[in-house]
């Protein structure tokens, strides 16, 4: 998949598991992706080298421009 098809699915997880953990394990730009998050705060990235997390209570324009960042570079 590719990082705005990323992006996608990790909000609706969101949208569909409010307040719960979400975990997926991807391949995104051919590069695998470990993700762990609870509402917009991102704990914990793990792609094509990097290992990141997002502040907390990101407004969901916010969360969305930080997985396109962290993705993108």
């Amino acid at each position: 998949m590719n990082t705005k098809e990323f992006i996608k699915l990790a909000n609706n997880k969101r949208l569909k598991n409010k307040n719960k953990w979400i975990f997926l394990n991807e391949y995104v730009n051919d590069f695998p992706i470990s993700y762990k998050a609870f509402n917009t705060w991102v704990q914990i990235i793990k792609y094509n080298g990097l290992n990141d997390s997002s502040p907390m209570n990101l407004n969901v324009s916010e969360f969305k421009k930080y997985l396109l960042n962290t993705i993108e570079g």
